[in-house]
C-alpha cells in the first residue's frame, strides 16, 4: 500500500471515528431533551402489553389498570397519549433502550438488574409470583419441590427466569424452565389452561385479574415473596422520573386512585 493510499485509509478511519463520537453525542443530548419534548410537543409515548392490567381496547369500560393510570398522568400535564403495545417484558426493556416509547407503564419487577439499567417510578402495590397450574389436573402440586424433573412455562421476562434459577439452587432440584421471545403472562395461562403445559409462572396480581377467563386455573401456590414493581424510563431521564414519581406520589392519595383499584 502506498503513502498516500494509507493516509487516505487513515483520514476515512479518523471520519469514521467522528462520525460515530458526533452520533453518540446527538444521541445523548437528543435524550436528556426528551421530557422538554414531550412538554413542547403535549404528547406522551408509553409502552405496555395487551392485557387487562396494561391495554385492553376491546374493552371500552376497563381498558387495562395502567391506561386508566398513566392517563390520569397525561392529562394532569395536558399530553396527548400514543401507545407502543409490545408483549413480552424483554422485549419491553430492548424496545425502551432503543427509544420505542418515553415510559413502559405496567407491572415491571423492580429487580436489581432493571434497576441498574433504567430510572424506576415506584408503584404503590408490590407483587409476588406464583405456580399456575390446572385444579382438576392428576398432576397438581402442593410443595415446589414437587417440580423436580417438571418442565415450567415462563414469560419473556428475565425476573422469572431468575426466580426459577434461585428455586432450583434452594431446593436444590432440577426444572425445565422454558420460554420464548414475546411470551405474554396471559400466553402462559392460555397454554396452561389448555392443556398445552403442565405449570406455568405469572404474578399472582394479573392471575386474580383473568381469574373469570380462567376459572381452571389454580394459582395459590406462590414461587417467591412480594417483590416491587413500577413503571421505568431511561436511566438518563431524571425530569421525566421525577415527573411521574411527583404525580404517583399525589395520586395514590385521591378517591380517584382508590376507585381504579377496585375496579381492577
Amino acid at each position: 500500500m502506498g503513502k498516500r493510499q494509507r493516509n487516505r485509509v487513515l483520514i476515512a478511519a479518523v471520519l469514521a471515528a467522528v462520525s460515530l463520537l458526533l452520533l453518540c453525542i446527538d444521541w445523548r443530548v437528543m435524550s436528556r431533551d426528551d421530557y422538554a419534548q414531550i412538554q413542547r410537543k403535549k404528547r406522551l409515548v408509553w409502552m405496555t402489553d395487551e392485557s387487562p392490567w396494561g391495554f385492553d381496547a376491546q374493552r371500552r369500560d376497563s381498558m387495562g389498570f395502567h391506561y386508566e393510570l398513566i392517563k390520569a398522568y397525561a392529562d394532569s400535564m395536558g399530553l396527548e397519549l400514543e401507545v407502543n403495545i409490545v408483549n413480552g417484558r424483554n422485549e419491553q426493556l430492548r424496545a425502551l433502550q432503543r427509544r420505542k416509547a418515553h415510559v413502559l407503564a405496567t407491572d415491571v419487577v423492580l429487580t436489581e438488574s432493571v434497576q441498574s439499567q433504567f430510572a424506576p417510578c415506584q408503584l404503590p402495590h408490590s407483587v409476588k409470583m406464583c405456580l399456575l397450574q390446572s385444579r382438576v389436573s392428576d398432576s397438581l402440586i402442593v410443595e415446589l419441590s414437587q417440580l423436580e424433573g417438571k418442565r415450567v412455562l415462563v414469560p419473556s421476562d428475565e425476573a422469572f427466569m431468575m426466580r426459577m434459577n434461585h428455586l432450583m439452587e434452594e431446593l436444590e432440584i432440577e426444572v425445565e424452565v422454558v420460554s420464548h421471545s414475546g411470551l405474554s403472562e396471559e400466553d402462559v395461562m392460555e397454554k396452561v389452561s389448555r392443556g398445552e403445559e403442565l405449570y406455568g409462572l405469572c404474578l399472582s396480581r394479573h392471575a386474580h385479574q383473568l381469574e373469570t377467563c380462567y376459572p381452571d386455573l389454580d394459582y395459590t401456590l406462590s414461587v417467591g415473596c412480594e417483590q416491587p414493581c413500577g413503571w421505568v424510563v431511561n436511566n438518563h431521564e431524571e425530569d421525566l422520573q421525577q415527573s411521574l414519581r411527583r404525580f404517583l406520589e399525589r395520586f395514590v392519595q385521591t378517591p380517584a386512585y382508590r376507585a381504579l383499584c377496585r375496579k381492577y
